[in-house]
């Protein structure tokens, strides 16, 4: 890879896009699409969560990256000392002091460059801590929000669960009659299984109902002919 190339890429990444969920992805495509209240809080609390292991498993990172970096920092200070040492007057001792000299050269570049390699990696730790912990703060503030129009129930709470499922099934029913897609029969048995006053599933006995009452007609059209 030519050097122009690299120094264009470097200008270019200064316009630096964040590694991360958009404000806008968040709001409306994780939490804006759970159908109740209730569950655009647990959904809150599942991406916090997340988070917050990803930050734990930085942290670790880091530390390890650290003391990656002490090493090599020994390392090559053992081999700057070795490259110090003075070479012994005889011409075999020389020669193969010569050598040695070449060798622990050569190591130095070598831990050099592990070096570089370690920091950029600290270097990218720390840009992924940055973009998660703003996830993170999004998260937590998006649920104080919530929160404060109504509180977090537990998430096996009866009227929450019913809510929620009611809400779900009825987009997935609502979505496939306006798209005029038909309605598969796994669908179907879920709503079913719904407590008895859920409106979805009064709904859904209605549209059953309805295809009975059609293909019955149909049947007495049949027999007719």
């Amino acid at each position: 890879m030519s050097s122009d190339l690299l120094t264009k890429m470097d200008a270019l990444l200064k316009n630096d896009v964040a590694s991360r969920h958009s404000y806008f992805q968040m709001k409306y495509f994780i939490i804006g699409k759970e159908p109740t209240h209730q569950s655009k809080l647990w959904q809150c609390l599942r991406e916090l969560k997340m988070r917050r292991e990803s930050i734990k498993a930085i942290f670790l990172e880091l530390e390890d990256t650290n003391d990656k970096l002490a090493l090599l920092d020994i390392e090559e200070a053992r081999l700057n000392l070795k490259l110090q040492e003075p070479l012994s007057t005889a011409i075999a001792e020389r020669q193969s002091q010569e050598l040695d000299v070449k060798e622990t050269e050569i190591k130095v570049r070598r831990v050099k460059r592990q070096r570089t390699g370690v920091l950029e990696a600290m270097a990218q730790l720390r840009e992924r801590l940055k973009n998660t912990e703003e996830e993170a703060r999004f998260f937590v503030q998006a649920f104080e929000a919530l929160a404060e129009i109504e509180p977090p129930r537990p998430y096996d709470d009866l009227g929450a669960q019913k809510e929620y499922w009611n809400a779900r099934l009825t987009q997935d029913i609502h979505m496939r009659m306006l798209m005029q897609h038909p309605i598969d029969t796994e669908l179907m048995k879920t709503v079913l299984a719904l407590n008895n006053d859920a409106p979805i599933k009064q709904e859904a006995i209605h549209i059953l109902d309805g295809q009975k009452a059609k293909l019955e007609m149909l049947k007495h059209k049949e027999l007719d002919e």
